[in-house]
């Protein structure tokens, strides 16, 4: 019996050697890429970002909910730089920051796009116009941090003010997510500090094609655990989604429900009616303290790729909130036409994406960042 079982596995190892051969060199590959991925992970070193050192600089806090550390050096989502100030903003270099100035302070406030997500400071739009407006008695300070609303940007303001901070200028960027994190995300507790909203829960439609969907929890996890065979998976699902969709990398963004409420009726109906109605209520709240303690205030929104893609230039986002800035006698600052053009082709407008974003990412890159600070730069 042992004789023909042997007889069985050997004439099984020649039958098939050349396979198993095959499977010993892919599994000798993934089990060396994860000790080696996990080795460089362990002494701070890695060949893809997987916000290793974020957990260094950023924290939660009691009164706005989130921010950075104060006086921290760190990196960020895409392995950039961040180094943060007194204050606990992102800063190009750790230094104590006064509450008040003898010289003119601009504050900037927003999500991950003012934060810079992606970039170092002097590559985002708040470190160009900090550079540029450094010789002329200007101080420019960027108080923005990723998946900030107005709830957050008034209660943070409205902190920094009780603690005796001053400054003269407000800019106010706001995001296309910004609805959904005031109705999904975002409410306060009896003492109106910003906790994690409770009264209503988001439960995704299984057929809304989302950034949060399980192809990127996968790559997520081999980024995480497998250098070398993120970058093989990486490439050959670029090339797919090229294959399927003329946005290429941006295709989850682009189909993102959430994101394409400025764009489709119905979406605006699920997913921004109630949450612009709360950021209302709180940039309302911001104009009061802007009369109270004497800053001006501009107010600013952009498109992300699905508007470029959806080549929303009259954009419901717009709209909303020029009326809402005309009404309050605020300056406003339109970037939708700075990166939009109507009657483009899909392949104009997928170099469109190509040119100010980063890749695959709604953030913008280098140049779209400094396209925004040459506008906030004319606007001065």
């Amino acid at each position: 019996m042992n004789k023909n079982i042997n007889r069985n596995y050997e004439y099984f190892l020649k039958q098939n050697e050349k396979k198993i051969i095959t499977l010993f060199i892919i599994f000798l590959f993934v089990f060396l890429d994860f000790i080696l991925t996990n080795f460089m992970s362990y002494f701070d070193f890695s060949l893809t970002c997987k916000n290793r050192n974020l957990k260094l600089i950023a924290e939660p806090n009691l009164i706005y909910h989130h921010s950075f550390k104060e006086n921290a050096i760190g990196r960020g989502y895409g392995c950039e730089k961040i180094i943060t100030n007194s204050l606990g903003f992102k800063d190009k270099s750790i230094e104590n920051i006064n509450n008040k100035s003898t010289n003119n302070r601009i504050l900037f406030i927003g999500d991950s796009f003012t934060e810079g997500v992606g970039l170092n400071y002097e590559d985002t739009f708040v470190g160009i116009v900090d550079d540029f407006l450094d010789d002329k008695n200007i101080e420019v300070l960027n108080a923005g941090r990723s998946s900030y609303s107005p709830i957050i940007h008034w209660r943070k303001i409205k902190y920094l003010l009780k603690n005796e901070f001053r400054f003269n200028h407000l800019y106010i960027f706001l995001d296309i997510s910004d609805p959904f994190d005031e109705f999904y995300n975002y409410e306060l507790d009896k003492n109106e500090n910003v906790i994690k909203r409770i009264s209503n829960n988001y439960v995704q439609d299984s057929k809304n094609i989302n950034p949060k969907m399980s192809v990127k929890k996968i790559k997520i996890l081999i980024k995480n655990n497998f250098t070398f065979l993120y970058f093989i998976s990486d490439y050959i699902y670029s090339f797919y989604k090229k294959s399927i969709n003329e946005s290429g990398e941006w295709f989850i963004w682009t189909r993102s429900e959430y994101e394409r409420w400025t764009t489709e009726k119905y979406l605006f109906e699920k997913y921004a009616k109630e949450g612009v109605d709360i950021m209302k209520l709180y940039m309302d709240k911001i104009v009061l303290l802007s009369d109270k303690y004497n800053f001006k205030i501009t107010l600013a929104v952009y498109p992300r790729p699905t508007q470029i893609w959806n080549e929303d230039i009259n954009s419901i986002h717009v709209n909303i909130w020029s009326k809402w800035a005309d009404k309050n006698n605020i300056k406003f600052l339109n970037l939708f036409p700075v990166f939009i053009e109507k009657n483009q082709n899909l392949k104009q407008r997928y170099k469109t994406l190509k040119k100010y974003y980063l890749k695959g990412d709604p953030h913008f890159n280098k140049l779209g960042n400094k396209m925004i600070a040459n506008e906030i730069i004319k606007n001065l």
